[in-house]
């Protein structure tokens, strides 16, 4: 409904008489096109889902942060657990090196022995120097996901404390896709977006019917030949005016109406199947996010078996070797692979927390168990209920 009113008041200039003075309030009320409250109110509500978009794009941004950061952490973490042992390695080769040279200085190894331990002990030290690398280079990584602007920044050192955790986590496929289904923000996102294109459709099908409207209205005249009588139609005694009728305005062949409506359905159709790809998206994503941390879990026990295999077989090594039994060779591949078994064990460890990482951002829900609260609660099952959907 829509009021609307003026007041006019005018004087001949040239003769000086014939003053006027009119008012008049008129009133108009849609009985068709434009006359249900819910199209009136789709603009306030796709404002409403658009501003509910941008808080959830800002969701999606802090937990695509997040991820990154756990993860570069764990990262570093891996760097630091590598060097660590690319040190044991070196540490390994040098007293292999000092004890072929004890043999070798009695004439109970050969000059090829001490050759080969001092070859292997400088392939460690290469390892060592790539190992230490790698760590200041993950230092840097994560000192700048964490956008520190001390000047002196980039000679940081950060030394993890938290190391992985490997405590089993039962892993439910099913649980998984539900709480992406309602945490994910670009599924929030594509439903708010679907919601608007199903408002558009609602305001094209409105914009099919005729326009009738409900007109009425009423007024006052004043006239006479003194200036002040044009200010007089408040008076009663003036003459007044009425007017009620319906005023009917509609296309012939409503061509444009007609194109509209069918572009704004097939957008609407386009959201709706554009939302039903995403569900499918996430659900495949968090099942094979969960198969992932199920293999990494088995693959823990099995590296720790092997660690644990390799350190006995390296003291069996060294044991037949100080009684001549093995050859010097034999022990520098045993702690090889006891070396070998160390970062595999170790890496494991790390990606199953960093696997774990990406269940959880895949659920919607790394930011709640990592405690970090953003200032709006809105979410994907909590988000507005598509109010346009056409009746």
């Amino acid at each position: 409904m829509t009021v609307s009113g003026g007041v006019t008041a005018s004087t001949n200039s040239a003769t000086g008489d014939d003053n006027l003075g009119h008012w008049t309030v008129e009133v108009q009320q849609a009985l068709l096109r434009g006359a249900p409250l819910a199209v009136n109110l789709v603009t306030l509500r796709q404002a409403r889902n658009r501003a509910a978009q941008s808080e959830h794009a800002f969701c999606a941004a802090v937990l695509a942060v997040t991820q990154r950061v756990e993860k570069a952490y764990w990262d570093l973490a891996l760097a630091k657990e590598t060097l660590a042992i690319r040190r044991f390695g070196v540490a390994l080769a040098e007293e292999q090196l000092a004890r072929q040279r004890d043999l070798f200085s009695v004439g109970r190894a050969i000059e090829g022995d001490v050759m080969a331990a001092r070859a292997e002990e400088a392939s460690r030290r290469a390892d060592l120097v790539d190992a230490e690398a790698n760590w200041r280079q993950r230092t840097i990584a994560l000192i700048h996901l964490l956008g520190v602007e001390d000047a002196g920044r980039w000679r940081m050192t950060l030394d993890p404390q938290d190391m992985p955790d490997v405590s089993p986590v039962e892993v439910d496929p099913d649980i998984s896709e539900r709480l992406a289904l309602r945490y994910r923000p670009e599924l929030a996102q594509a439903e708010l977006e679907a919601a608007n294109l199903a408002l558009d459709v609602q305001r094209a099908a409105n914009d099919l019917l005729p326009q009738l409207d409900l007109v009425a209205s009423y007024g006052r005249t004043s006239r006479g030949d003194e200036t002040s009588d044009a200010t007089r139609f408040l008076d009663s005694s003036r003459f007044e005016q009425y007017r009620v009728g319906v005023q009917l305005q509609t296309p012939i062949l409503n061509r444009a109406e007609r194109a509209r409506y069918r572009r704004a359905d097939l957008l609407r159709e386009q959201g709706d199947r554009l939302v039903s790809s995403i569900e499918l998206a996430l659900a495949a994503e968090v099942r094979q996010a969960a198969i992932h941390v199920d293999r990494l879990q088995e693959r823990i026990r099995a590296t720790q078996e092997a660690l644990k295999n390799r350190v006995e077989q390296l003291r069996v090594a060294l044991d037949r070797n100080s009684v001549g039994k093995t050859t010097n060779l034999d022990v520098l591949l045993v702690q090889r692979d006891l070396i070998q078994a160390r970062v595999e064990e170790v890496s494991a460890r790390v990606s199953y927390v960093e696997a774990l990482t990406d269940l959880y951002a895949a659920e919607g829900t790394l930011l709640a168990r990592r405690g970090i609260s953003l200032d709006y609660v809105q979410k994907a099952g909590s988000a507005p209920p598509p109010e346009a959907t056409p009746e």
